[in-house]
């Protein structure tokens, strides 16, 4: 497989080592990043590449792991030969990389540095009076690109990073992340709920995906912050309805308007996306703002023939309601995780969810319990393992007998303990 002969060739290409080929990473991110104590902080990093290492194929992207200290100066290049992390300064191992493209000039990957790994380093950094440590991503080259990042008790000064984005009608409830109306009916107001990392101004486009048009993908439905240039020419575009761009003060959480009712369409029958495009703002030292790591959601509604609530129970279940884990419930990765949410009428098949750092983790498909009341699902020993310093979520899907969909609940943040 050519990953594991990629990691017996950087194994073997460190100090006094042979040589790594000089095709493939030539430079990475080179100013500091700053990293918040208090909060999973997202961060975007680049690479810069030369031509395909001849032997090895496309460079590929391999471990990554953050530590305290070098056993060796910074590079000027950030790019390295053999691992450059000095021993017993391990802080933990990072998420897999996303975001890379094979041959490509430069590229680069959105990073969750976990508030574990931030404590940490807050730790080794008030015995050795330095607040900066380090990211190391290997590659299949035999180099390591290295990122310098400093600890801050305030986001203030880093770019805008997006740790969570909710869409949803406003009602007496909340918002509401699915709606159901009458052709030519006014929808309600709309509004996003964003959590973030950071200041700066947000410049995002309001776009809407009607009947008939080509779903989004993935790529999508990414923050162009997280994206090459050659990335950001294949995102797929769709009408847009309203553009944003206002400036987020350092305060953690906003609440955006949507497009004004008036702008929604209602015209046709099927279902509707909203979306919040997020762009890429302005830089702070090098590193563009709007930086999201995961997904950015939509809003979703459909135009029918009766939108009556009376009516809709008869096909359409309500919201799904989560009972446990409760929001940011730290989970132990040696005990059983186990899921629960209210049963609705109408259901025929559950599917639960789980999405870490922004990408699909694992999904199971569950019978409604046979006694009414409480739905549980456990999952297998090694799932929350895997999630062990990741920014994940879950949620339930409710589908019908034939597989389509008829309803969700929102989506729930969960941890784990290291």
């Amino acid at each position: 497989m050519v990953f594991a002969g990629a990691a017996a060739h950087a194994q073997a290409a460190g100090p006094g080592g042979p040589a790594a080929s000089p095709a493939g990473i030539t430079s990475a991110t080179a100013s500091l990043i700053d990293v918040a104590l208090n909060a999973p902080t997202p961060v975007s990093i680049r690479y810069s590449i030369a031509g395909t290492p001849s032997a090895m194929g496309p460079e590929t992207p391999l471990a990554g792991q953050f530590c305290s200290a070098l056993n060796r100066a910074y590079p000027a290049s950030g790019v390295t030969i053999g691992n450059p992390c000095a021993p017993a300064s391990n802080l933990g191992s990072a998420n897999p990389a996303v975001g890379f493209i094979s041959n490509a000039a430069q590229t680069g990957e959105t990073l969750v540095v976990p508030e574990t790994i931030a404590r940490q380093a807050a730790q080794r950094a008030a015995a050795s009076g330095n607040s900066i440590f380090y990211f190391v991503r290997q590659f299949s080259s035999g180099k390591f690109a290295v990122v310098r990042l400093r600890l801050t008790a305030s986001s203030a000064s880093s770019p805008l990073a997006f740790t969570d984005i909710r869409l949803g009608f406003r009602g007496g409830a909340g918002l509401q992340n699915i709606g159901f109306f009458k052709r030519d009916q006014l929808l309600p107001a709309v509004s996003a709920m964003l959590r973030y990392q950071g200041a700066g101004v947000l410049r995002a486009r309001w776009e809407i995906v009607q009947p008939g048009d080509t779903l989004p993908t993935p790529l999508d439905l990414t923050a162009e912050a997280g994206l090459s240039p050659l990335e950001r020419a294949q995102q797929r575009r769709y009408r847009v309805l309203e553009r944003v761009n206002i400036y987020l003060p350092a305060a953690g959480q906003a609440v955006v308007s949507g497009p004004a009712p008036r702008l929604l369409p209602n015209d046709q029958y099927g279902q509707y996306l909203l979306l919040l495009r997020i762009e890429a703002s302005d830089s702070i030292a090098g590193v563009a703002g709007g930086i999201a790591p995961f997904v950015l959601p939509v809003l979703r509604y459909y135009i029918g023939e009766n939108s009556d609530p009376v009516a809709r129970t008869k096909l359409v279940p309500e919201a799904i309601n989560l009972v446990a884990p409760q929001t940011g419930a730290r989970l132990d990765k040696d005990a059983a995780l186990t899921f629960q949410w209210l049963e609705n009428q109408n259901v025929s098949l559950y599917r639960l969810e789980i999405e870490a750092n922004g990408k699909p983790a694992y999904a199971a498909r569950i019978r409604p319990s046979a006694q009414s009341g409480i739905n549980r699902y456990t999952a297998p020993p090694f799932i929350a393992a895997s999630l062990v310093d990741k920014v994940a979520r879950w949620r339930v899907v409710a589908l019908a007998g034939d597989g389509q969909f008829v309803g969700e609940s929102e989506w729930r943040e969960i941890a784990s303990l290291p």
